[in-house]
């Protein structure tokens, strides 16, 4: 990454450096070349004759960033079926099989995996491609890179917002990575035992009063109004987390359309910044389609307000055809989207589901302030920044007054977007003020970030106790809840002889995440039916219900002729799960109506329960 900023600040002199940044390549595994590579690079960062001093803030962010989110990775790396870090480790297992887009949906193939929520695991699937690596491994790892872009876009609009100041420019980072709301700092502060898993609300307090402290009057007065739980996702808050869910690539993209908009406020002329604040948008809806309306907003206005004060690029036609291009390009996960058989709901909120006053006051207070001491210096503000200071308002009484497939996900999303906008456009305002507000609330907000993140960082201790090195941490895989049980083990070594072919993965629940698909997802194999409520709700909801119960008719023995349902269905094998409890003697009516197509590799060994694989004997050539 740091290589192609330097490529690009070569190709590109006249443009902001912190540009060179944000590109991503399609392309397959380049290992062997990678010394090349590596020595063309050291010679394009050692060559004399072009500035390079300029690049050396940003790559200190980057390389900061990325190591933060990466250590944080490395003592947590499970991924884990409980959330939906198993579903997000999914959706990199449909781009790696080789397909065009709309990739098949490995969890009920053959169909086609048409949804949106594309970029960063389509990123994943590529870093797993340029550099060989497991699956999980590239989960892991482009985890760390999206916080570390997050981050830089964040950098570059305080950069260019506050004037170049150094120390606004690397406070933000820290603002990001602390992922402090305006109720984060109390909760650490007030909370006897506060779950850092829930710092996005306040539910944990309204729900353990008794457990947590009861004593506590605030706690008290907070509850009587609540009704439901209101999540404020902030940026950072996906560092954290063990998902790799595609609201983490819709921050990134709206801090991106931010730092984009002020470089189209500045004097000098260039192409990028039009180039993005076209593409932006686009990209926002194959990425996360929920941060496509602000990022809609800034980038449209950005446009307008740039183009009204005579900026223009400074070269249409090249400006022109990169836009092309990238259209183009993006083009085939567009239509991905697009040809979606469902569409969300959009309907009006209902008056007893908008966010409660005084909750939302305690959430937001830290971007209302910013707001607030905006609007007194506005007509000092550049005019990009006025038009965010009129963004943010627009943005939270739509979330307030509409609701799109559902209020959790409308809140949950899209006020995480809006806060994370607010508080990197407008921090670096008040920041780089020296009256006595501005300084008092700039330390306010670096105390708030440096508490929260301190409760962030006590929770180390549940990860790793100190001096003390378990099996999980530094196991980049995210298999260690899985390998720790022998039998568990086994079988997925079994399937690890294979990639791209469909199993059964045992008794499926439509309705709750389970583990026994990720054996087939870490070995980047298929299902032929798993976790189908997301698909009755997605794409085939007959299909999904009624493969869900051919697949547990088999595990039953409700299925007549169980061979013949495997082979016209191109099921290679068949996961006896321990956790389902298949007694012995189905086992073994299995095994004689299944032999000799399909030899059983016994997994059970010390355990209680039946555990194996049952295997096609004669696979298909390249299987």
């Amino acid at each position: 990454m740091i290589g192609g900023a330097f490529a690009f600040r070569y190709f590109f002199p006249r443009e902001s450096p912190w540009f060179g940044f944000f590109h991503s390549v399609a392309l397959p595994n380049l290992l062997p070349l990678s010394p090349v590579l590596a020595g063309l690079l050291v010679w394009l960062i050692a060559k004399p004759g072009y500035s390079k001093r300029e690049l050396l803030l940003p790559s200190l962010v980057f390389l900061g960033a990325f190591a933060f989110t990466f250590g944080v990775r490395c003592l947590q790396p499970d991924i884990v079926y409980t959330s939906d870090g198993l579903a997000d480790l999914n959706k990199i297992n449909n781009y790696c099989q080789g397909d065009t887009l709309p990739p098949i949906d490995t969890w009920l193939p053959p169909y086609k995996y048409e949804w949106y929520y594309s970029l960063q695991h389509y990123a994943a699937s590529i870093i797993k491609r340029l550099f060989d690596i497991k699956l999980g491994t590239s989960y892991n790892v482009t985890h760390a890179l999206l916080s570390a872009l997050t981050c830089v876009a964040g950098a570059a609009a305080a950069h260019r917002i506050s004037g170049g100041k150094t120390w606004i420019t690397l406070a933000v980072p820290f603002l990001i990575e602390s992922a402090a709301t305006g109720s984060s700092a109390y909760i650490q502060l007030t909370m006897h035992d506060p779950n850092l898993w829930l710092a996005d609300n306040l539910a944990g307090g309204y729900d353990d009063l008794a457990h947590n402290n009861p004593s506590n009057p605030i706690w008290q007065w907070l509850a009587a109004p609540h009704h439901e739980r209101l999540e404020l996702q902030v940026p950072g808050f996906w560092t954290w987390r063990d998902e790799y869910h595609a609201n983490a690539s819709g921050h990134f993209l709206t801090l991106l359309a931010v730092f984009v908009i002020s470089e189209l406020a500045s004097l000098q002329k260039a192409v990028w910044p039009w180039i993005m604040a076209v593409l932006i948008p686009f990209i926002a809806v194959v990425a996360s389609t929920w941060a496509y309306p602000i990022t809609g907003l800034l980038c449209a206005g950005g446009i307008v307000i740039a183009l009204v004060s005579g900026r223009r690029p400074a070269s249409l036609g090249l400006t022109g055809l990169l836009i092309f291009s990238g259209l183009m390009l993006l083009w085939p996960a567009c239509h991905d989207v697009t040809s979606s058989p469902v569409v969300p709901d959009i309907l009006r909120t209902k008056p007893e589901e908008r966010a409660p006053l005084i909750e939302f006051l305690i959430q937001w207070w830290p971007v209302l302030l910013l707001w607030i001491y905006g609007c007194c210096l506005y007509r000092r503000l550049s005019p990009t920044i006025r038009w965010v200071l009129v963004v943010l308002p627009v943005m939270l009484i739509a979330v307030e007054c509409i609701s799109v497939e559902g209020r959790y996900n409308t809140v949950e999303k899209m006020w995480g977007y809006t806060y994370g906008v607010g508080l990197i456009a407008l921090f670096p305002v008040v920041a780089s003020r020296a009256s006595i507000p501005c300084r008092a609330l700039t330390l306010i907000l670096l105390l708030s970030g440096l508490i929260s993140l301190s409760g962030w960082l006590r929770n180390a201790n549940e990860w790793m106790p100190w001096g003390e090195w378990s099996d999980a941490e530094f196991d980049l895989q995210g298999t260690h809840y899985i390998t720790v049980d022998d039998q568990k083990k086994r079988m997925l070594q079994v399937l690890a002889r294979m990639k791209h072919a469909t199993f059964l993965t045992g008794k499926c629940v439509a309705f709750n995440y389970y583990e026994s698909p990720a054996l087939a997802v870490f070995t980047e194999n298929r299902s032929y039916a798993t976790w189908t409520y997301f698909e009755s709700v997605a794409n085939y909801p007959e299909v999904a219900k009624y493969r869900e119960k051919q697949n547990n008719d088999f595990y039953s023995g409700a299925m007549l002729n169980q061979l013949k349902f495997l082979q016209s269905n191109n099921i290679t094998g068949v996961i006896i799960w321990p956790d389902d409890n298949i007694p012995n003697d189905y086992l073994e009516a299995l095994t004689k109506e299944l032999d000799p197509s399909y030899e059983y590799i016994d997994c059970r060994g010390d355990g209680d329960k039946n555990a194996g694989v049952f295997l096609l004997r004669s696979l298909p050539q390249g299987g």
